[in-house]
């Protein structure tokens, strides 16, 4: 009877070991499954903070780009006017002449 209670006493410890052993490999489970999402989170983040700055770059070269058709557009319509002044300086040069003949 005492060997009886001994063996269990042998099981029952037997199974509190089997029980700490699987709440041990549980809560390590627990930790990456934790570590792991922890991660992804972090890609995710990083990942969008990427993408954010993608954006503010296209945009701010779309605004760049459109300041500089601008002043190109500005500079070709001074161009002509300039041009056009000149023409008409030209014809009324040629005018004059012509009525001093």
């Amino acid at each position: 009877s005492e060997s009886a209670e001994v063996e269990e006493i042998k099981i029952a410890w037997e199974l509190l070991l089997n029980a700490k052993s699987e709440a041990a490999a549980r809560e390590e489970r627990e930790r990456e499954l934790a570590a792991a999402r922890e991660e992804q989170e972090q890609a995710a983040a990083r990942e969008e903070r990427e993408q954010t700055a993608a954006r503010e770059e296209r945009a701010q070269t779309a605004a760049r780009e459109e300041r500089e058709r601008e002043q190109a557009a500005a500079r070709e319509e001074r161009e002509r006017e300039q041009a056009a002044a000149r023409e008409e300086r030209a014809q009324a040069a040629t005018e004059e002449r012509a009525l001093k003949r």
